[in-house]
This record gives structure tokens, sequence and C-alpha cells, in this order.
């Protein structure tokens, strides 16, 4: 038993108890209730249960990752004669083991006072995060991730083998009568769990040619002639930006994450640009390198129409999306206070202020290596490429092997209407037809794009800012590219998706990764 006061209990007690028998445990070295006499020992036996978004049934048997409970922590929160929640006073008993289906039963001694309770639980929480929950007076658990990048600030939300946190709380209060020990069952109504996390799928709409499948560029058939060249789908990535630090463990009533306002993350730098507040990216959010984007972000899965549409709230055993990326629940304002006067982000914003939403709102970034169909050679001269497989295919004045600057499936330029090798951009340089300043590098034939989430309904072409962009907990977010445009490199771009938000669909064993090993 912990209580959020500090209490120390006597080890001489903790013997006795051993000696009693408690109605709802008989688990020994059970901690003793505290001396007092309106001191009691709250014996709470109860189940839970791991839900979706709105109707997902109990929990699946063979689920070993996503609805696993490892440990639960039981809150007991003191009520007044109005119904008011007391976090005052509140003590908690965390419960370790393993959960196999919803039947199983937790059993917690929590020495409190009689009276009205309210019952919280958290399940798979770190030390640190049941305190937030017992020590802040709401009660909402604000918890600050720690580390470096995405990876460490997920994995203290998604620990693997451990298990997801999830909270809940009971439907309706409970007495607890003056006694010694008192039973308190909540076993016949189950409490409702709900992961603090999100997941997030990118799926895109594919063709084969050479025996692999490309994304598609056009609305053409199999081996689109009108595409300007091929993006196979094997070589696209994507990652989350903007990831929360902060979050309440706790949904809040009005749906507000810790970071919703705007203002005080977002300043002007000395030339008059938008970017984060000194301390933002620390302290607030994590942030990604465009290049980080294709080195740990994870490949997307090709669209089935069958897949796609069997991924509902009750998902079948198989046949449905289970992919994607864990994200904390991230919610943004739509306009500030103070920037600009008072900005509506969902308005007409100019390329300057556009960038406030990306510096606060979660969104998708995806990298995608394009190899151009054609491209002018340090000849002078315009190389066709036939299939993708003519990407191999070194070009005319390529002096080496290892000068991948002059390779189709390499770097290559553009001047925003051709592509250019490298000796091909030299060449027009050397007759004075362009200037360097004219070519943009592709590095790796690497380009850039992003889209908004839509925490709360499904979009077709999600590409501004808008009241409903955010992370809601709970929810698994499918993205659909139907088709690329041509890749940006200097900066990503927006793009279309078609989102679907459905119930939580598990995954069993691994098949969730945080990022590729």
């Amino acid at each position: 038993m912990h209580n959020c006061k500090g209490s120390i209990w006597i080890i001489f007690f903790r013997f006795l108890l051993c000696l009693w028998a408690c109605g709802c445990s008989d688990d020994a070295g059970m901690p003793a209730p505290p001396a007092g006499a309106d001191r009691v020992t709250a014996c709470v036996r109860l189940s839970v249960r791991v839900v979706g978004e709105t109707t997902r049934a109990a929990v699946r048997a063979d689920a070993t990752v996503e609805e696993k409970i490892s440990s639960v922590a039981v809150f007991l929160v003191s009520v007044d004669g109005s119904g008011k929640e007391d976090w005052n006073d509140v003590q908690y008993e965390v419960v370790y083991g393993t959960t196999s289906s919803a039947a199983d039963v937790y059993q917690a001694r929590i020495p409190t006072t009689p009276g009205e309770k309210k019952v919280y639980v958290g399940a798979n929480l770190l030390p640190g995060q049941v305190h937030a929950i017992c020590g802040q007076a709401e009660g909402k658990g604000l918890y600050t991730a720690t580390g470096a990048g995405y990876d460490e600030v997920i994995r203290q939300f998604a620990r693997g083998t451990e298990g997801i946190a999830m909270t809940g709380k009971a439907g309706t209060s409970v007495t607890v009568s003056a006694g010694t020990d008192v039973n308190v069952d909540l076993t016949a109504s189950p409490i409702t769990l709900e992961r603090v996390v999100a997941k997030v799928l990118l799926v895109c709409d594919t063709y084969t040619d050479d025996g692999g499948a490309y994304v598609r560029m056009s609305g053409n058939a199999a081996r689109p002639s009108a595409d300007p060249g091929w993006i196979r789908l094997s070589d696209v990535r994507y990652a989350l930006n903007t990831v929360n630090r902060k979050v309440y463990l706790n949904a809040p009533p009005d749906g507000k994450d810790p970071n919703h306002e705007v203002d005080p993350y977002v300043v002007k730098d000395d030339g008059g640009n938008y970017v984060s507040a000194p301390d933002v990216a620390e302290q607030q959010f994590v942030y990604r390198t465009l290049g980080s984007v294709w080195a740990e972000g994870i490949a997307p899965e090709a669209y089935e129409e069958v897949k796609f549409n069997a991924t509902k709230a009750t998902p079948p055993e198989s046949g449905a999306y289970t992919g994607g990326l864990y994200c904390p629940e991230n919610t943004t304002a739509t306009s500030t206070a103070s920037l600009a006067g008072g900005l509506d982000l969902t308005g007409t914003l100019n390329s300057t202020q556009a960038e406030i939403p990306r510096l606060v709102t979660t969104h998708l970034l995806v990298a995608a290596k394009f190899v151009p169909k054609q491209i002018i050679t340090g000849a002078g001269t315009t190389q066709t490429l036939t299939s993708p497989a003519d990407a191999a295919t070194y070009l005319p004045a390529t002096t080496t092997p290892v000068d991948a600057e002059a390779h189709a499936a390499g770097t290559y330029f553009t001047n925003g209407s051709d592509y250019y090798s490298y000796a091909g951009m030299k060449a027009a340089i050397g007759a004075g037809t362009l200037k360097r300043t004219d070519f943009t590098a592709y590095e790796g034939g690497i380009g850039y794009y992003y889209t908004y989430i839509d925490g709360t309904s499904a979009t077709d072409g999600t590409i501004a800012f808008s009241a409903d962009s955010g992370i809601l907990r709970n929810r698994y977010y499918l993205l659909r590219i139907t088709r690329f445009s041509l890749p940006s490199a200097a900066l990503p771009q927006p793009m279309r998706a078609t989102m679907k938000v459905t119930d939580w669909v598990t995954s069993s064993g691994n098949q969730i990764i945080v990022r590729p090993t």
C-alpha cells in the first residue's frame, strides 16, 4: 500500500496482518492499515477490460502485446458530500501480475478512511507515472516523457513486453464502511481501460512492375505511361513529427492535452520566421530532421481494399491492418492570442505562417525515393528509362562506377522542369544555359511530403491544418495515399490522404514496432 501523503508503516503490523483473515485476499505479506479508529483497510477486487474507441468487446486471449497487463495501480480517491473528488486524500496500491483474459481478477489492500470513494485504475505504468496521478490536485496525471528522440519518448508509454500504459475509472463511486477490513467488489462491472497512445498506419495504392510493388503517381493502370518516374513501395518511409512529450494520463474532460495552446511554444526569429521557442524541443515536443525520416522511419503497407474495409470496431482474427507507429495524444488550438496579433491557423496562411501548426501539431512526414524516367546526361542528351530496372544502368559521361551522382537511381538535380545527372548539370552550367542556383539537389533521389491527421473524423484530402487536426488516445488512424505527386527536396510538401479513424486493432506478437532494428 502506498499513501500519497507519505505515511510510514511499521513492519511489525505487516507480520500481524498475516495472522488475520481478510474476506477479499489471502495474500501474505500485505501491509497493515495505519493506526487510528477511523482507518480501515479496503479490500478491492476488480477486473478490467481493454477497449477501443467505442464498442470494442473484451480482450482477446491471443493478444500478447497491446492488451497485455503486467501491473495494475488501484487508486482510491475520497469524494465529499457534493460529489467532488478530493485528490489531496488519495491512497493507492500497485498489484503485479499478467492477465491472459478479461476474467482475471486483481485484489488490492488499501488502508483508507470510511466514506465515499472513486476508484481509478492505471495499467502498465512506470513508478513516475503512478506518482504523477496521485500527486496532483486534479488527478489528471500530468507526465512529461524525457529522452532525446521519438524512440525514448514512446517507450515510456508503450514498453514492449511490459505492455502499453492504460488508464480508466469505475463508472460509479463506492462506499467504504467503517470496520477493520472492508470488501469492495467491482468484478461485476469490469473497469474500462484506454491506452494513452494512439496508433498511426500509412498504406499506399500500388501497382506491380518488374516484379515489385510501386506506388502510384497517376490514376492509370499497371505500368502507367504518364507517370514521370517510379517510386518503389519499399523506398517509402514514414514517421511522426512534433510528438508530444507531455500527456495527461487520465483523459481530461475537455479533451485538451497539456500542450494544447500555441502561443507559449512559438516565437519569431530575427529573420521574421516562426520557430520553436528555445525550450520547446527539449521540454514539450520531439522534432525530427528530414534526414531522420528516411533513416529511422518505417515502410508503409500496400493498400488492400478488403483489409482496409475489414479494419473496423470489432476486427476479425485476420484480414485487418494492425501495424503502425504509436503516438501520444496531441490536440492543438486553432488560433493564437499574441502571434501576429491573433492568428486564425485554419485560415489562409502565408508560407511563413504555415509553419506554425507544424511546430505544435503531430503530423505525418513521408520520405520517398523517386527515379525519373528521363534524365539529361553530361553528353547533353536525354536518356529515357523504360522500366525501373533501367535505373541500374550508369549514364553517359560517368567516369567511375562509384560516381553515384551520375546515376539515375542516385542523387539527381532538377531545375523545376527537367532532371539532370551531376554531369548533365555541370554541362548545362558550362554552356551558360543555366546557373547552379537554378538547380535543386535530390540527395539519393529522396523527396519529402507531409499531411496532418484529423483526430475525430475520416477525411479525404487532408492537407491544411483544421479544427479537427490532432491525435486522440486509443484510436487507430489509417492514412491511405492513393497517389504521389512529384517530390519536393527542399521542404516537405503537402500531400492528399484518405483517412480512416477506427477502433484499436490489436496486434499479436511483435507486429507493432517503434522503429526497425
